[in-house]
C-alpha cells in the first residue's frame, strides 16, 4: 500500500511505533513491512491531500481487469487501474 503524507518519514516513523516493525528505506522511500504488507510512505502528489493514494495486488487476469475496467469507463493502463482516486498497480499471481 502507498500512503501520501506531508512528512512520509514522520508518517513512517509513526506506523512503525504502532506496528512494532522498523522504519526501511528502498529508493529513498520510507517503507514498514508488516506481516502480510508493506507500507510505503510518499509526498502527496495527486492534490487528495495525505491518505491511501495506491494498492499494489496480485491477480491472475491483468489484461482482463484492465479490459473491465475501461468498459466501466474507469481510468486504466496497461498495469494500472484507478478507482476513486486510488490507484490499483497489478501485477501477475
Amino acid at each position: 500500500m502507498e500512503l501520501q503524507a506531508e512528512d512520509p518519514s514522520a508518517a513512517a516513523a509513526l506506523w512503525a511505533a504502532v506496528a512494532g516493525s522498523p522504519v526501511e528505506i528502498a529508493s529513498g522511500v520510507p517503507m514498514v513491512r508488516l506481516g502480510n504488507a508493506v507500507l510505503r510512505f510518499v509526498p502527496p502528489a495527486d492534490g487528495r491531500g495525505p491518505g491511501l493514494s495506491a494498492v499494489d495486488l496480485a491477480v491472475r487476469d491483468v489484461a482482463g481487469i484492465v479490459a473491465r475496467a475501461r468498459a466501466r469507463g474507469l481510468p486504466a493502463e496497461a498495469d494500472r487501474v484507478e478507482v476513486c482516486g486510488v490507484r490499483f498497480h497489478l501485477a501477475a499471481a
